[in-house]
């Protein structure tokens, strides 16, 4: 979903995230966006890679709400549909992912070359290696948060 140019949840993915919320689910964010705009207010460099990886998590949150739709609804495809459906959402989620990854990579280099506080990142990349999990978990949740106050 876009208005202007500008990604924006899918409101079953918020749907889906506050019946998650009310189940307990805790939205544990090293850094909250208000905060990163305000590492970022400023810097122009850390400021448009702050805008593309906010647009990545929306399209990422959006894409893998999308997926588990379809996993949960494989019965309505026949095993053919499903052979042709399934590569293609998953490979475009995974794509999706590796640049979500590379955006959160970016703006935490902007932001270190800005020397303006990156040690949000640690909680991505533990052991100075940046986890797949860690990093959709923190787009979907940041995501949600942005949106639900």
């Amino acid at each position: 979903m876009t208005t202007e140019g500008t990604p924006t949840p899918s409101p079953a993915f918020i749907d889906n995230m506050n019946t998650k919320v009310e189940k307990g689910l805790k939205l544990d964010l090293p850094i909250t966006y208000a905060e990163l705009e305000t590492l970022c207010a400023g810097d122009d460099f850390c400021e448009r890679a702050l805008e593309q990886f906010k647009n990545y998590a929306i399209r990422y949150s959006n894409d893998v709400w999308k997926m588990g739709e379809a996993l949960k609804n494989r019965a309505i495809y026949t095993d053919e549909e499903w052979r042709e459906i399934f590569p293609q959402m998953d490979s475009e989620r995974t794509r999706l992912h590796n640049t979500l990854i590379d955006s959160i990579k970016i703006l935490s280099r902007k932001l270190n070359d800005a020397e303006r506080d990156n040690s949000w990142m640690r909680v991505l990349a533990p052991a100075g290696q940046v986890e797949r999990a860690a990093c959709g978990k923190f787009a979907i949740m940041l995501t949600y948060s942005m949106y639900v106050k």
